[in-house]
């Protein structure tokens, strides 16, 4: 049996329209909208060629569980996808399962920490691997080796473009050119795949890094 997964993927726009028809042409709320392009909250008027992040709904999980036992990081990082954990909503209310990775991160915090790059660093020491031990996105930026040829499974590192030391960090799932489509946490407050523009008005991409 398989249970539905919701990730995002591309949708290229083919004409001039704001903000409001096209989120109501691709059958989603303003507040989903929002929350699946967070790095085009200050758009209101789209034009051709730009690629917006909408809902691929009833996805089977199989489609991306591997059928043998979690060997890579990424294969630990497509099996808590398939948990569905995530952030829990509420004054002193958090999720027991997010402890888990802050423990590979410097200890324990509460689920209004970010815990992307907690996640990355649990992934690794499920394979026996060192990461950073740091909780900060951008502990990644120096971590393993650079890659010209971003494959599955590498580091994708985006820095903030109005904070100057934060970020995000996940799996690379795809590259899509302009994009990058990438498997991580802390992604709408749960583990997801989210795709990331390159060089967006929000994040841009520091670096893909290879786990050697």
């Amino acid at each position: 049996m398989t249970h539905a997964v919701t990730r995002t993927e591309p949708h290229i726009i083919s004409e001039s329209i704001n903000r409001f028809e096209l989120a109501r042409r691709l059958g989603l709320s303003a507040q989903e909208f929002s929350a699946v392009n967070p790095h085009l909250e200050e758009y209101d008027l789209f034009e051709p060629g730009m690629p917006v992040n909408v809902f691929a709904r009833d996805e089977p999980v199989s489609a991306v569980t591997p059928k043998a036992r979690p060997a890579t990081p990424i294969d630990w990082a497509v099996e808590e996808l398939e948990r569905g954990i995530q952030t829990y909503s509420g004054p002193g209310i958090a999720n027991p399962e997010l402890e888990k990775f802050h423990q590979a991160a410097a200890g324990v915090s509460p689920d209004d920490i970010p815990w992307c790059s907690s996640f990355v660093n649990w992934c690794l020491g499920k394979t026996g691997l060192t990461g950073t031990g740091n909780r900060a996105a951008r502990s990644w930026y120096r971590w393993g080796k650079e890659t010209a040829s971003p494959a599955r499974g590498d580091i994708a590192v985006f820095a903030r473009k109005d904070f100057a030391w934060k970020g995000h960090v996940g799996f690379l799932w795809t590259d899509e050119g302009a994009f990058l489509s990438v498997l991580g946490a802390s992604q709408l407050n749960a583990i997801g795949i989210w795709g990331f523009p390159k060089d967006g008005s929000t994040y841009h991409l520091l670096s893909v890094r290879r786990i050697c």
